[in-house]
């Protein structure tokens, strides 16, 4: 009896018994984001077909072993779909082994130019490789077919910008901007770019669009001061950067800009406390120590400018026009302390830059027949200065009228330091 009750109960819950043994489908399972079971349903299973194969990668990825999904690819080398050539490439992008990557991307490619998300990845792997030639005619032959793709268009702009085609960069931006007037990252790197190509007004037009109704953009503002900056509008220059600072923006090109202005609008006290900043900031800034140190010549004790032009010139060699007011302001405070020697040393260096100025010689002259006291140093410098004036000087210019009178006012010395050599000589 015991033994048929037991037959009867294995045969009643046979049904239900298979039904447990039976396992949820991989379709099933991925849908529901159950990646634990289906690695744990396919990891030791010996044969996987091509759907399995890629559903074990994928869930491997999506629970944080990309490489393990690259394992299971390569164990699988065999398996030459579409699929699993695609996703191993995408494993190797995501993971930066681009060189594993690319042949793969180049094959998808080959099979398949419209395959977005491939053409994306193969530009990426270029421009990390820096083949900006490469990537251009990619990207070029996307947009031929697909002009107004944003993604593309943008990815374009910034290779050109790599290889400094601003003007073409300018073009897609300009593109971009139009589809997506109020997108403040387009706007920015447009404005950056007309600034660098000194489309100034047009740099000020997209400020101002952006700062109309975001008054305190800090990004826009600083961008707008930069402009004003960069064509000698000193005056609009610091109410931008003053208004900037008082959203609390004490950064080095703040502090910067602001110095260098109030120096070219002649306010010295101002100039020093902002360039004192900037320096801070960056101690190896060659034109904050300049303009530091040519304000602090134009105050009272100009000696303290001294360390600072000289900083100028031991940090990096700016360009001959720099050089010479960095010697013509040295010369200066040297001469205004006493030092005549050394004086005389930097208005020499100053020639040095600017051989055509002539009034070097005339100045050099002066210091050493009235504070050296060497009259024969001096007569060598007027005689220099009156063999270096141009020839016949037109008295009816202006310029050539103050010439003519410096030329008198030399010859004059000359003749006046001849005669008492030739009464010293007498005695």
């Amino acid at each position: 009896m015991k033994l048929l009750y037991f037959i009867f109960l294995t045969i009643l819950l046979f049904p239900y018994a298979n039904l447990k043994s039976q396992q949820t489908p991989i379709n099933i399972l991925f849908l529901n984001e159950r990646y634990d079971q289906i690695i744990e349903q396919l990891k030791n299973k010996p044969f996987l077909s091509g759907d399995e194969l890629s559903s074990l990668a994928l869930s491997y990825r999506q629970t944080g072993y990309p490489d393990k999904a690259i394992a299971v690819l390569e164990d699988n080398s065999g398996e030459t779909s579409v699929e699993h050539i695609r996703l191993l490439s995408r494993l190797y992008f995501e993971t930066g082994n681009y060189d594993k990557a690319l042949p793969l991307i180049k094959k998808i490619y080959e099979t398949n130019g419209y395959d977005y998300k491939n053409i994306i990845r193969y530009s990426d792997i270029l421009n990390f490789k820096k083949e900006y030639g490469k990537t251009i005619g990619l990207l070029t032959k996307w947009i031929e077919t697909d002009s107004l793709n944003f993604e593309v268009n943008k990815r374009l702009a910034e290779t050109y910008l790599k290889v400094d085609s601003l003007n073409l960069a300018a073009k897609l931006y300009e593109k971009l901007l139009n589809q997506y007037p109020e997108n403040q990252v387009l706007s920015y790197k447009l404005a950056v770019i007309y600034l660098r190509i000194k489309e100034y007004r047009k740099s000020l037009d997209i400020c101002d669009t952006i700062l109309a109704h975001s008054k305190n953009n800090q990004r826009f503002l600083m961008l707008k001061g930069k402009v004003y900056f960069s064509v000698n509008q000193y005056r609009n220059a610091i109410i931008v950067m003053k208004k900037l600072e008082k959203l609390g923006d004490h950064s080095y090109i703040t502090q910067r800009i602001l110095g260098i202005s109030y120096y070219k609008k002649n306010d010295y006290p101002e100039a020093v406390s902002y360039l004192k900043e900037a320096i801070e900031w960056n101690p190896e800034d060659a034109l904050a120590h300049y303009y530091l140190g040519a304000s602090l010549s134009l105050l009272p004790g100009p000696e303290e400018g001294i360390p600072y032009l000289k900083k100028a010139e031991e940090i990096l060699q700016p360009p001959a026009q720099i050089m010479e007011k960095i010697y013509t302001y040295l010369a200066a405070i040297y001469s205004n302390t006493g030092k005549f020697n050394l004086a005389v040393d930097n208005y020499k260096k100053a020639l040095k830059y600017n051989p055509q100025n002539i009034r070097y010689y005339l100045t050099i002259a002066t210091i050493y027949e009235f504070d050296i006291h060497n009259k024969n140093k001096a007569l060598s410098y007027y005689k220099k200065f009156v063999s270096s004036l141009p020839p016949a000087p037109d008295p009816e210019n202006g310029k050539d009228r103050y010439t003519i009178k410096l030329k008198e006012y030399a010859e004059n010395r000359i003749l006046k330091i001849k005669e008492e050599n030739f009464f010293e000589a007498k005695k």
